[in-house]
């Protein structure tokens, strides 16, 4: 087919107007259209399908549809495979299906890049040759499969889709469009030229002036893309002309300068648990992060930055492929690990010491597989942060913290610094940054301009954080940000931009917060998000297993540590493990209950495996420590009560009933009592006094001392040491004393 031939790519149309409807329902825009606006977009979708220079359909594929049980384990709904076609439906609500194509390179392809387009409608891993290779989404559907085809090589692509989880779903999927193609890089970039001016009329607070700049550019840009141009090398040219229109009366434009300077983030927030549960998240690892590597190699500037050591572990154990290449683009430097912690966890509920393991385990990961040591406690999506965390951040090595919701969801009192001094309880202190729009971004110059007019530090830091790509589900930046990302560095109308990576931009306003002195205010709270403040109560059975285990742990590792000295072999791996999965259920939306049912129940499981292994643990050191304890058996039968609070306590002790009595350890009998429990449980229960901090006190039991079956008496007195009875003749009590409260 000749590259200067008229062509319709198949389905394309479709395709775009799913893509186009995504984008507008998930961004949440409503703009209007006149009817200089609506010329623009009908031209630009025209000239967007001049960039496929030719193309080859690839349709049929082979389907076969499932239930995602766990995580690699799968129920088929039939045997075999089905075929699907262009416009055929799949799936259903909460299932899966793996598609498979063997796509063969023709002839006419031969040193070209190729790009396989294909959506079916879901989120989607495709493996090509049988290696994890790019996620697909509403925002994408291209896979560059070679830049340099080689004609007959063939390519065997699978791929998984999963209904996606948002809730204005169809029953069923379909597939959108199939087809190979190449390309015409210059018309593509000229077309990215246009979309972005074209984005320029949409920014708040620009006057007449611009807009009027803006549409006349675009008015006199488009006088040379001439689609009516037989002639394909004659049509390039005068695209070409359109270009130099462009960038002659905009993006070279002197005027309409803007102030300040807009550090651009890469990166995408994925939740582990929230509408989805674990096993989703796992299989959102892989999309999103061969989608970021595969962005990288198109985009030589494009800089990503991604927190959660846990995140990463499940990246190691189930897409190793994936996670090899991070790591090579960690140590080039375009790759940026963020974030000290382990898990993005809540900062409300968890305890002192589960935050030193936060750190602990995030800090060691992050050492051990990526040779870097984070300094950012990076918690974009979390329900408010303890008073406590500077403290503990500045001793686990943290410089900076950064939360969005503080700005963004507080439902009373708006947030009012950007940028601040956190100081601690006792008187730490980092530099933490609010930045003043969700971590969820695109790159459109409206929600750019948005940044930096509610930024409330133009004066002093005069440079905001703006964090783009798809976020919560995954998905992460998306062809057509980064394109935005080149033609707005210097951009009339706009501060300044520049992709760099999150700690870049933090010790950047650090500095200039320092230079700023007493202008920068210190904040010394808790940050306390009114938004979400019913997530401390929802769900208590999750709040009641945390905090167990946060105190069974404790005794765990400590009773260990003694026992060892005693022959006992501390557990070191078991409990590591043990304490990553406590950390794991502490994340944001696991511990705090926002999340859907199916979650609640895995991650209760999961509390009872841990408290399993702490409880065998702690007991099986206490036995060992027990066995080397000094005991005078001629009192009794020995037994230990062991205090593991860092005071001395007294409390009750409660036995299973035996007809014995208590002494302690110096041979003084202990009042006990004896009762029956509702549901018929005999019991002996006895008072612990002064038990040691950290120790234990020494107990012993003896048979009971066998009461006398009667007692001789004068007849018509009973007496004892707090009562005095008197009866008569016929033994019918005439009068009762109290001795004690007389």
């Amino acid at each position: 087919m000749a590259e200067n031939e008229k062509k319709t790519v198949p389905s394309v149309e479709g395709m775009e107007a799913h893509i186009d409807t995504w984008r507008g329902l998930i961004k949440n825009k409503q703009r209007g259209i006149f009817a200089f606006d609506e010329l623009v977009e009908i031209k630009l979708k025209a000239l967007k399908k001049r960039i496929y220079t030719d193309f080859e359909n690839t349709a049929p594929w082979k389907m076969r549809e499932c239930i995602y049980k766990d995580i690699g384990d799968y129920e088929y709904l039939y045997d075999g495979w089905k075929d699907l076609d262009v416009g055929g439906y799949w799936g259903g609500n909460g299932l899966s299906s793996f598609f498979k194509n063997k796509i063969t390179i023709p002839e006419r392809f031969e040193g070209k890049k190729v790009t396989l387009y294909v959506y079916f409608g879901g989120d989607s891993l495709v493996s090509v040759n049988g290696v994890p290779f790019q996620g697909l989404d509403p925002f994408r559907n291209a896979v560059v499969l070679t830049d340099c085809a080689k004609a007959g090589d063939t390519y065997d692509i699978d791929i998984e889709s999963y209904f996606v989880w948002h809730s204005n779903e169809s029953s069923l999927k379909k597939l959108e469009c199939s087809f190979i193609a190449t390309t015409d890089d210059e018309i593509n970039e000229i077309y990215w030229d246009l979309k972005a001016v074209y984005n320029a009329l949409f920014m708040p607070g620009m006057g007449n002036d611009y807009a009027t700049l803006i549409r006349e550019s675009l008015k006199e840009a488009f006088q040379y893309v001439d689609f009516d141009e037989p002639d394909f090398d004659v049509f390039k040219a005068k695209l070409r002309m359109c270009k130099k229109v462009l960038y002659d009366r905009v993006y070279n434009n002197p005027n309409y300068k803007c102030m300040g300077k807009l550090d651009l983030i890469g990166n995408s927030h994925l939740d582990m648990v929230y509408m989805w549960a674990y096993k989703e998240f796992v299989r959102k690892v892989g999309r999103t992060h061969a989608t970021m590597l595969r962005l990288m190699e198109q985009y030589p500037d494009f800089i990503f930055s991604q927190s959660q050591a846990g995140m990463y572990e499940e990246m190691r154990v189930h897409y190793p492929n994936i996670f090899e290449q991070v790591q090579k683009r960690v140590k080039e430097g375009r790759w940026e690990y963020i974030g000290g912690m382990w898990v993005e966890p809540d900062c409300n509920i968890i305890s002192g010491e589960s935050f030193v393991r936060q750190f602990l385990h995030g800090v060691r990961y992050a050492e051990k597989w990526f040779g870097v040591t984070p300094k950012t406690c990076w918690l974009p999506d979390v329900f408010g942060n303890s008073y406590c965390m500077p403290q503990i951040m500045k001793k686990a090595g943290m410089k900076y913290f950064v939360t969005h919701k503080m700005g963004i969801w507080n439902d009373t009192n708006p947030w009012l610094y950007n940028s601040f001094w956190w100081e601690g309880p006792d008187g730490s202190k980092v530099f933490a940054a609010v930045p003043p729009t969700h971590f969820i971004g695109s790159m459109e110059p409206d929600s750019l301009k948005t940044n930096w007019v509610k930024y409330s530090d133009k004066d002093t830091i005069g440079e905001s954080m703006y964090c783009y790509g798809w976020g919560d589900g995954g998905g992460g930046v998306d062809n057509e940000m980064l394109e935005y990302v080149k033609r707005y560095k210097n951009f009339p109308g706009l501060p300044e931009t520049k992709a760099c990576k999150i700690e870049e931009s933090l010790e950047n306003m650090r500095q200039k917060a320092i230079a700023a002195g007493d202008k920068i205010v210190t904040w010394k709270d808790e940050l306390y998000l009114e938004e979400h403040r019913g997530v401390h109560t929802t769900k208590a059975a999750l709040k009641k297993a945390n905090r167990y285990c946060e105190n069974l742990f404790r005794e765990a590792e400590m009773y260990a540590v003694i026992a060892e000295s005693y022959g006992y072999e501390y557990p070191t791996e078991e409990l590591a493990l043990a304490w990553r999965k406590i950390l794991t259920n502490q994340f944001h939306d696991s511990l705090p209950g926002t999340h859907i049912t199916e979650v609640f129940g895995k991650l209760m499981s999961i509390y009872d495996e841990v408290i399993e292994t702490g409880e065998r643990v702690r007991n099986e050191a206490l036995a060992v420590i027990a066995e080397h304890i000094g005991y005078d058996k001629n009192i009794g039968k020995p037994f230990a009560l062991f205090n593991s609070l860092a005071n001395a306590a007294t409390t009750k002790v409660e036995l299973d009933y035996q007809d014995v009595d208590i002494f302690d350890e110096n041979g003084s009998k202990v009042a006990t009592q004896a009762y029956t429990k509702p549901n018929g449980e005999k019991k002996l229960v006895f008072v612990a006094k002064d038990i040691p901090a950290v120790g234990y006190k020494v107990y012993y039991k003896m048979p009971a001392a066998k009461a006398p079956a009667y007692e001789e008496s004068n007849g018509k007195e009973i007496e004892n040491d707090s009562f005095k009875l008197v009866l008569d003749d016929n033994a019918t009590l005439v009068s009762i004393y109290d001795k004690k409260n007389r």
